[in-house]
C-alpha cells in the first residue's frame, strides 16, 4: 500500500546559530493527509488570512471569487464535496501552495 508523507522543514538562522525543525505527517491518501493537516490545526480553515486554500481550490472548481460572496453564500459552500472531487495531483498542489511561504515542503509517496 502506498501512503503519502509530508515533511515540513523549518529553519531558523540567527547569526551562527541554526536550528532545523522537521514536522512529518503521513496519510493513506492526499485527501486523508489534507484532513489530517486540518485536524492538527495546520490548515485552520479553507479561508485563512491570505485566502490561499480558497484561491487554490478555485483553480480546480467553479468557486466564485471570495470578494463576491455574501457571508451566507460562503457558509453554504460544501468544501468537502470539492475536496472529494480533486485528483491527487490537485490536492498535492493545494497542500504545497498553502505551506509554500511558511515551510520548505516535501511531499513523497512511500510504500508501507
Amino acid at each position: 500500500m502506498t501512503k503519502v508523507k509530508l515533511n515540513l522543514n523549518q529553519t531558523h538562522c540567527c547569526g551562527i546559530y541554526s536550528d532545523k525543525t522537521v514536522y512529518s505527517f503521513t496519510g493513506d491518501s492526499y485527501q486523508a493527509l489534507f484532513y489530517l493537516l486540518q485536524k492538527r490545526g495546520l490548515i485552520e480553515s479553507f479561508i485563512d488570512g491570505d485566502f490561499i486554500v480558497y484561491d487554490e481550490l478555485r483553480k480546480y472548481s467553479d468557486l466564485p471569487p471570495y470578494q463576491k460572496l455574501t457571508e451566507e453564500e460562503l457558509e453554504a459552500i460544501d468544501f468537502d464535496a470539492i475536496i472529494k472531487k480533486l485528483s491527487n495531483d490537485e490536492l498535492k498542489a493545494v497542500i504545497e501552495k498553502f505551506f509554500e511561504y511558511r515551510f520548505e515542503c516535501e511531499l513523497q509517496e512511500v510504500d508501507e
